[in-house]
């Protein structure tokens, strides 16, 4: 996932992270398109890559993994996906109360079944 942020000019000074943290999916009813409320009990939360090869701009990916969801609780089905919360935080350099932090991505990963990946 390639994220520009157009507010810097030059990424070298600040660091980011990105989270998936797996949402509690085992209770929905898909047939009125419901979404998850609450985190996972003992979920997983996976911190991802962050790929920058050029801290001198203001571009970079976010690589989310293949096997994200291999140890959720709930596995994606057919017609009933697993879902997670994706966050982005960009910190400055500052100390104490002269940092910054950023949190410019938020949201919510849907996981769709894929046949490709069945036993």
């Amino acid at each position: 996932m390639n994220i520009t942020l157009n507010w810097l000019t030059n990424l070298g000074d600040y660091t980011m992270t990105a989270k998936i943290v797996e949402a509690d999916s085992s209770g929905l009813d898909y047939t009125k398109d419901e979404l998850p409320t609450r985190e996972q009990t003992g979920g997983q939360v996976t911190t991802l890559e962050i790929i920058d090869s050029d801290p001198t701009d203001n571009n970079f990916q976010i690589v989310i993994p293949e096997n994200l969801v291999d140890a959720w609780t709930t596995q994606p089905a057919p017609e009933q996906p697993a879902y997670g919360w994706i966050g982005l935080e960009v910190r400055d350099a500052g100390v104490g109360k002269y940092a910054q932090v950023w949190k410019p991505m938020r949201g919510l990963v849907e996981v769709l079944y894929s046949p490709s990946e069945a036993v």
